[in-house]
């Protein structure tokens, strides 16, 4: 099973003294099967995904990030399905 997590945060040398994270545009998750999650302080200044921008060209991953970020990509499995469980038998010697 794959899973892949992406975690973006917006860092620098000045990194304190910057305050204010501003929205990209055209921003949001155009990744088929990738979703993400803002940052909680990020989103309590009123910051969304789709102020940070997941797109994809031919096989390689494009992040253009404003706010902290965390994408995700969970395998793709049929609606309806549970993770199966393992067997376990016993055996008679």
């Amino acid at each position: 099973m794959r899973f892949a997590v992406i975690m973006l945060i917006a860092t620098g040398v000045h990194a304190q003294a910057q305050t204010d994270t501003r929205a990209v545009a055209g921003g949001g998750i155009s990744v088929p099967g990738w979703s993400g999650k803002i940052d909680a302080n990020e989103e309590k200044s009123g910051l969304t995904l789709n102020s940070a921008k997941f797109a994809q060209d031919g096989a390689a991953l494009q992040v253009t990030t404003g706010p902290a970020v965390t994408y995700w990509n969970q395998p793709t499995k049929p609606p309806g399905t549970t993770p199966s469980k393992p067997h376990s038998k016993s055996r008679s010697t």
